[in-house]
């Protein structure tokens, strides 16, 4: 074989395969090396979300995933309860698969060969060969024919979890990195099983993980491998410290006689594959602080979902993005580091963000737990489920609907200044929170759409700019999230699910609720003193009012005026406290108030129709203000919330609507 290569790529997994195929695919000269001879089989869930079947489309193995198991979703047993959260879009455009690592590892290395990439398998890579400056130039061998050497412009490191290299460089990188962790491992065990009756098309997750009455950070699986074969394991994403830890064999061996005697799938089942046990690494490095001419991909980057154990996708994305940037960076002489962290920290945000995190592990997966299927989850749910299952949506979502695609940027600009803010407030408190809390924020219900709505449609475009406007419009934002949090906690309800979001949301709204108090007392004593009164009147709303609807002793017209004084707050600071227009026309704090209540109690009669409600959406969108607000995109706001509540109204059984009907 040639020993001068454009490329080396150490190890044929996912993460090394993909990067290879991708290089060879463009043109470069690529070398791939394995320790092992091919086909060979590796511990693992088998397991393939939709983001690795994505992934794997692009390499052309569509053909091979139609051979196998179609997942449809993921299916959530606690105990007697099972719940089932379904890919959206169903089989047809968004699903998962089974397949074997012996198989998919082999389809991927063929892949890679095809498109061009020389193969050495039997073959370890004893070092990295480094010029006098640091740079790696390529590696030692050991073939069977015996020692040899390769030379590269750029290598690839894809060895693993536990290989040597990524060890070694990681360690070096530790060495620099003031104040560096100690690098994370989650653990698990597996084993194979036929004869199994009924399985259905779900990744099967057991939650919580209890043994002898401790509570660990793990679950236990089914994954379907066919109908009547199932991949059965265990894993802790945290693995405990404490003298009790038990063995995974031995909680692995419990579930399965768990499953042999009250699972009627199980009864005529028998183990088809020994127990095996490996490591994944969960904390991601830092791909920029590596040595010159050297990256790392895959499991060797810890690449890894810190709440699932995932690593497929993430690794098949990794050694896709290096060879991008070996192509282009061979190509225009660009710092392969730069880029691929660059490019990789983009691609994996979450990843990124929450390296290193694993302070509420356990709560997060027992929120998610509580997901019904066909049921639409709270807020704090659907954020746990987004943050666990690395379903990341684009920023700001609710932004999508709003007309008027010119004003629409300044909110948007906005969302995004204070999201920014946001999410720097709650990192320093914790990683995996903030996550969460930025979730909040992005999702189509978000507590802070009214305020930032209107505070975007109507501030100049220095004010957008102003740190103090952006800081009252974030202490606006954390009151407002905090609210939405804490008016869900539920005190009656002793589910082990239940106690947990109810842990959550109480957690997360005190901390939201002292940065909120944190930050606003930074401001001006005016703003400071407008936010509170705001903040104070829509929390006192929110507590006297049950999930329907206000108690009988407040007139709606007050009910949603409180719950609206947030974004007549916010209409305030954007004007910079002028409340001033054109004659004829509504102040924008009059029209605050107003499109706010429309909005809210548009949003109540959705979830909660009753002809009271009815008739006070009537009186909005007829009543008293009907003369167009000043500004394009205070009209637009203004004709949306008509149309939309005319449309639920005409569909109702109001007076209105069997008025008009007659």
């Amino acid at each position: 074989m040639s020993h001068r290569y454009d490329l080396i790529v150490v190890g044929a997994g996912p993460a090394g395969s993909a990067a290879a195929y991708h290089a060879a695919s463009a043109g470069l000269t690529t070398l791939l090396v394995d320790r092992k001879r091919f086909p060979r089989g590796k511990v693992c869930g088998d397991g393939l979300t939709p983001r690795a079947v994505r992934a794997l489309s692009r390499l052309g193995l569509g053909p091979l995933l139609d051979r196998h198991t179609r997942i449809r979703g993921v299916r959530v047993v606690n105990g007697s309860d099972s719940r089932v959260v379904c890919y959206p879009g169903g089989s047809a455009s968004m699903y998962g698969a089974v397949v074997p690592r012996r198989v998919l590892d082999d389809a991927m290395l063929r892949a890679a060969r095809g498109a061009g990439a020389d193969f050495a398998e039997e073959t370890a890579v004893t070092a990295l060969r480094l010029e006098p400056s640091g740079r790696v130039t390529g590696c030692d061998l050991d073939t069977p024919q015996g020692p040899d050497v390769a030379e590269a412009r750029l290598t690839i490191v894809a060895d693993g979890a536990t290989g040597s290299l990524s060890r070694h460089l990681l360690g070096a990188t530790r060495s620099r990195a003031r104040g560096s962790a100690r690098r994370q491992q989650s653990l698990a065990v597996r084993q194979y099983w036929s004869g199994v009756e009924g399985l259905a098309p779900y990744f099967e997750v057991h939650v919580p993980l209890v043994w002898r009455g401790r509570p660990y950070a793990g679950y236990r699986w089914i994954f379907p491998l066919s109908a009547t074969e199932a991949n059965v394991g265990v894993g802790f994403l945290e693995p405990p410290s404490h003298a009790e830890c038990p063995s995974l064999r031995d909680v692995l061996a419990r579930f399965v006689r768990e499953l042999v005697d009250d699972d009627r799938r199980f009864r005529r089942a028998r183990p088809s594959g020994l127990l095996e046990g490996g490591v994944l690494a969960s904390q991601m490095a830092d791909p920029s602080r590596l040595p010159p001419g050297v990256l790392l991909v895959g499991d060797a980057a810890g690449l890894v979902h810190p709440f699932t154990g995932e690593g497929i996708g993430y690794a098949i994305e990794s050694g896709e993005i290096a060879a991008r940037t070996a192509i282009r960076c061979l190509r225009d002489g660009s710092r392969p580091a730069t880029l691929y962290g660059r490019d990789l920290t983009g691609r994996l945000r979450r990843q990124w963000a929450l390296r290193g995190s694993r302070r509420h592990v356990t709560w997060l997966v027992a929120a998610a737990a509580a997901l019904h299927d066909g049921h639409a989850p709270d807020r704090l749910i659907a954020a746990a489920r987004q943050v666990i299952t690395d379903d990341v949506s684009p920023p700001c979502g609710w932004t999508r609907d709003l007309p008027v695609a010119r004003e629409r940027a300044a909110i948007r600009r906005l969302a995004a200044r204070v999201r920014t803010r946001l999410l720097r407030t709650m990192r320093r408190m914790d990683l995996a929170m903030a996550e969460l809390v930025v979730s909040l924020f992005d999702a189509p219900d978000s507590a802070a759409a009214l305020p930032l709505t209107i505070a975007g449609a109507l501030a100049p475009p220095a004010t957008l700019r102003n740190p103090e406007f952006l800081d009252a419009m974030l202490t606006l934002v954390l009151f407002g999230l905090a609210q939405s949090l804490l008016v869900e906690v539920e005190a009656d309800r002793d589910e082990p699910s239940a106690q947990a979001h109810n842990a959550a949301a109480l957690v997360i709204g005190d901390c939201l609720t002292t940065e909120a108090t944190t930050v606003m007392f930074r401001l001006p004593d005016p703003v400071c003193g407008g936010i509170a009164r705001a903040s104070l009147r829509a929390a006192r709303a929110l507590a006297l009012c049950t999930r329907t609807s206000p108690p009988p002793a407040r007139s709606l017209a007050q009910h949603y005026a409180d719950l609206a004084a947030p974004s007549a707050c916010a209409a305030r600071l954007a004007r910079l406290g002028q409340d001033t227009s054109p004659a004829g026309v509504i102040g924008p704090s009059r029209f605050a108030r107003w499109y706010a209540a429309a909005r809210l109690a548009l949003a109540a009669a959705r979830t909660a129709p009753g002809s009271e409600l009815a008739r006070y959406l009537e009186r909005l969108v007829d009543g008293p203000l009907v003369d167009p607000p000043h500004g394009a995109m205070l009209a637009a706001l203004d004709a949306q919330v008509r149309r939309d509540a005319r449309a639920l109204l005409a569909a109702s059984p109001s007076p209105r609507a069997r008025a008009a009907r007659s």
